[in-house]
């Protein structure tokens, strides 16, 4: 599993990578996208996010709904288009890619359900939520892990550089806006820290997930790992103080499915 994730993901980080260096055109909005956003515009003049509210305003942008991210399918597949004013787009920009120097979303509010299943797998640092999908994903299973997607991109899982942090956050959202594209007997497995039922219950509305999986690992075999572990070595304290906050904030559901640890 491990193995075939990192031979097919590693490559489209990558692709990803080398997209934020590339100018308008190398990312494909040439002459063949400006005239077919010329002839989408004719046929939908109007900012769709103003109609949605009762108000008139002209269009002046077409806008990828879920961010293409280099995805050239993704790009040209015209259900994803929707006209918008310009201070519409910019502002979409600027909350869901992290557009203006922004962080991308943590919570990407544009995610479409998955068309396949979808296992959270939550819990505070160093619980084994790796761990537990290494142990029930199968070879075709996608796995998104924003610390495997780091240590691709970046080299370091736990590196404190705010832009390894940022593009790691745009391939993740990248990655979960494809779910809804994706076929069965594939399945998703998407790791989290949401200690609190209702951002658990957000991500699993937003995915139209199958289940939600808490590892309630003891806040003492958790900082154990962390302390034993070498690779969190320069971001011990900070990985305890969050082991730490997650227990704190902590609140159950009797529909999760709750995977207990003790040692």
């Amino acid at each position: 599993m491990s193995q075939r994730f990192c031979v097919n993901h590693t490559r489209a980080a990558k692709q990803q990578a080398e997209v934020l260096r590339k100018n308008a055109t190398e990312r494909g909005y040439d002459y063949q996208w400006r005239q077919a956003r010329v002839e989408h515009l004719k046929a939908n003049p109007l900012c769709r996010h103003h109609l949605s509210r009762g108000q008139t305003v002209a269009a002046t942008v077409v806008d990828h709904k879920i961010p293409h991210q280099g995805d050239m399918d993704l790009f040209w597949d015209r259900t994803n288009w929707q006209s918008l004013c310009t201070s519409c787009h910019n502002t979409k920009t600027a909350l869901e890619d992290g557009g203006f120097g922004n962080r991308p979303a943590m919570r990407p509010a544009w995610l479409k359900p998955s068309n396949i299943k979808v296992f959270l797998v939550c819990g505070p640092p160093a619980s084994g939520k790796s761990t537990y999908i290494k142990q029930h994903a199968v070879p075709m299973d996608i796995v998104i892990d924003l610390h495997d997607i780091r240590r691709r991109l970046t080299g370091s899982c736990y590196s404190r550089d705010n832009n390894h942090l940022n593009m790691a956050l745009r391939e993740r959202n990248r990655l979960l806006g494809q779910l809804k594209r994706e076929r069965p007997p594939k399945r998703a497995w998407l790791t989290l820290l949401e200690p609190k039922l209702s951002g658990r219950r957000w991500w699993a509305e937003k995915l139209k997930a199958t289940e939600v999986i808490v590892l309630e690992t003891e806040l003492g075999v958790c900082e154990q790992r962390i302390q034993c572990d070498p690779q969190r070595e320069t971001v011990a304290t900070e990985q305890r103080e969050a082991a730490r906050l997650w227990w704190r904030s902590y609140s159950t559901n009797t529909t999760d499915k709750v995977v207990r640890t003790t040692a």
